[in-house]
């Protein structure tokens, strides 16, 4: 079931997506040796658009797509039956529930994910934001990674995906975009958590020029 699943989701992603992402969109993809060096990692990105998630998933290795998961809202992508089994299946989402429990019960369960052998994919701002502007970083991301601190973190920053498929408007929009991976990181233990939410930021920052 898990390899059927696996050739699912690289059908999905790399031969339906991939090309209309590159063709159509006209995106331009900057991957990074981290992608394939590394056996576990977290994807840190900045968050204007759906699409971000989309072009990072076209862009996972073929033998790691099946457990690289995006952290998703439950409130929002598995909101009903069709909604969890939907993204389940084109998306792989790995659904919290930010609602009904604590920040600490969030932040087991996620470490539990990885401990399981997941790929993750977070946003540190949490939500979307308007434009390129990054938000402030939750500390979620850091927290999780100092429980773990031999798993690697890859900053990633997508350029102009907001254009294409902006915030609050379902129509996709014909525009160029760039995503750049950074090569891979670790949290600093000896750092406190903001130090190393503040390093992760300039990392994923660095990687627009």
């Amino acid at each position: 079931m898990t390899f059927l699943f696996n050739l699912w989701l690289n059908f999905y992603h790399k031969i339906l997506w991939l090309p209309f992402l590159k063709v159509i969109l006209g995106g331009e993809f900057y991957l990074s040796k981290s992608l394939k060096e590394n056996d576990q990692f977290i994807l840190v990105c900045n968050h204007s658009s759906h699409l971000d998630t989309q072009a990072m998933l076209c862009s996972t290795p073929f033998s790691k797509l099946y457990r690289t998961h995006p952290v998703a809202a439950k409130d929002y992508f598995g909101k009903t039956l069709f909604h969890k089994i939907f993204f389940k299946l084109t998306m792989n989402t790995f659904l919290i529930d930010r609602e009904s429990g604590s920040g600490e019960e969030v932040i087991s369960e996620i470490v539990k994910e990885l401990d399981r052998g997941s790929n993750l994919i977070i946003f540190p701002e949490g939500s979307r934001s308007i434009g390129q502007d990054l938000k402030k970083f939750k500390s979620g991301v850091v927290r999780v990674l100092m429980q773990r601190p031999n798993i690697s973190y890859i900053p990633v920053y997508v350029e102009s995906s907001d254009k294409i498929l902006p915030k609050g408007d379902p129509l996709v929009v014909p525009h160029n975009f760039k995503i750049r991976f950074g090569e891979a990181k670790y949290v600093n233990p000896e750092i406190d958590i903001q130090a190393n939410l503040d390093k992760m930021r300039e990392e994923i920052l660095a990687l627009r020029n």
